[in-house]
């Protein structure tokens, strides 16, 4: 019998070792949340689920706030302004540039790049379905397409993975090969859901915060789970606080000498309690008894619930002034804001860019819907300065310059060029505009003569104490 290629073999001392690392990482799992040798669970008597799914994450995904803001958060703030694919730094667009922008423009392949982002963090990953027109069932390989159809997002609960490549000679070894996708049909006021088998080179593979492996990433909610329950406990727990505080109790007391009418029976008087507090009427019958009001026991949970906020916000690197959107402190959201920038710009040069919009852009080059060429992906700033902001950048520019063009011998301490590329952080091609432009007026020898509004090479910037 011949042997499989594709079978993994174990001697005895190396499946003893894979068990036991199993084991032990199932029993880490299992003991989460528990303390004094295993005596108290912390989590069993707190509510908490010692092992999160995916159905977990998606119904406080989808009906919680602060839940829901974590998710989207570093995404939509990333993806606000889109990356601009370029071939080479000419005017002239390749035929390349053009192929993108045509296949953006008619399949809005940003748009489902974004929205498999954002489902990527909800689980451990998402999958971007590439719908060609090779006439191939999708549970085989890619053949010969001639263009992009569609695009379909699943999240991880609509894309299983069925089977990993087990070649070790693979350079796949340990990667999906067959997904199962549940695609869901709607038809009037039902719904109908099919299953279907789909090949690895077909699904973009998206995830996000990878450990141990290439395919299972990190659900951005599963750090702060237990803090978003704390979260919803303390105010929902408030709401019904105030809810039963906001019309005090009352207490009848009952005359010990008074003698009830015989018209007042139980029955009578709990029909006309009835009304008057779920009701609009406001006078109760009462004979021989006394009202005493119960003053509420109501507390302010703002304390309790900034404290949570501020749990939540240090696991996942989201300032709480911009979880909540605070404007409270204008310092701190100047110091926040540039903090979060650089995180999102950091998400995009090791995140978006390598493991999502290379992987489809390349994907589609090795179909040949795209030329081969090399690109790049560039990003716009984050941070746009205002016009107030603007005007004050001008401002602290014009005088730091007018300083060292009146500082004594600055020129040959510090040459005007390299002033402006390491002191102002000018590019480089702006350094050489303004060189060209301003050559004579820049101290390298008097009477040079240099550019047109210059002819003479005159020194427009005596030092101090010289005659003009």
């Amino acid at each position: 019998m011949a042997e499989d290629k594709n079978t993994v073999t174990f001697n005895k001392k190396d499946f003893i070792r894979t068990m036991n690392g199993i084991v032990g990482r199932s029993d880490l799992l299992q003991r989460a949340g528990k303390s004094y040798t295993d005596d108290r669970d912390i989590y069993k008597a707190l509510g908490f689920s010692n092992s999160l799914t995916f159905k977990h994450y998606w119904e406080q995904y989808k009906r919680g706030d602060i839940a829901k803001r974590v998710v989207e958060a570093p995404v939509t703030e990333s993806w606000r302004l889109p990356p601009i694919i370029v071939e080479n730094d000419d005017n002239e667009k390749t035929e390349f540039e053009e192929q993108w922008e045509k296949l953006n423009r008619e399949k809005n392949v940003l748009h489902y790049l974004l929205r498999s982002d954002k489902l990527s963090g909800i689980g451990r990953y998402s999958g971007l379905l590439l719908g060609l027109d090779d006439g191939l069932d999708l549970d085989k390989p890619v053949g010969n397409p001639t263009k992009l159809l569609y695009l379909r997002p699943y999240k991880e609960e609509s894309a299983t993975i069925k089977t990993f490549v087990n070649d070790t000679a693979d350079e796949r070894f340990g990667l999906p090969e067959l997904y199962e996708i549940q695609t869901t049909t709607l038809a009037m006021d039902t719904a109908s859901t099919q299953t279907k088998l789909v090949h690895w080179s077909r699904i973009i593979h998206i995830a996000e915060g990878l450990l141990e492996d290439d395919v299972y990433g990190t659900p951005r909610l599963e750090a702060i789970f237990n803090q978003l329950k704390n979260l919803e406990l303390v105010s929902c727990g408030s709401a019904e606080m105030f809810w039963r505080g906001a019309l005090p109790g009352f207490a009848f007391i009952l005359d010990k000498d008074a003698v009830l009418d015989s018209s007042l029976t139980e029955a009578t008087m709990a029909t006309d309690l009835e009304k008057y507090f779920h009701n609009l009427q406001r006078s109760v019958n009462l004979q021989g008894m006394d009202i005493k009001s119960l003053a509420p026991q109501v507390a302010d949970p703002s304390n309790h619930i900034d404290v949570y906020v501020s749990l939540i916000s240090g696991a996942t690197g989201i300032p709480k002034r911009i979880l909540i959107g605070s404007e409270r402190g204008e310092l701190a959201s100047s110091q926040d804001e540039t903090a979060w920038n650089k995180r999102l710009e950091e998400r995009r040069i090791n995140f978006i860019s390598p493991s999502i919009i290379d992987p489809f852009i390349q994907r589609l080059q090795k179909f040949g819907i795209l030329k081969e060429a090399t690109y790049s992906i560039e990003w716009k700033p984050i941070a746009v300065p205002s016009e107030k902001e603007k005007a004050e950048i001008v401002k602290t520019l014009s005088e730091a310059i007018a300083t060292y063009f009146n500082a004594v011998d600055a020129f040959d301490f510090l040459p005007f060029e390299i002033y402006m590329k390491y002191f102002l952080d000018f590019d480089p091609e702006l350094v050489s505009k303004i060189l060209e432009q301003t050559k004579g007026a820049v101290r390298t020898k008097l009477n040079e003569t240099s550019s047109k509004t210059n002819p003479e090479g005159r020194d427009l910037n005596p030092k101090q104490g010289e005659d003009k």
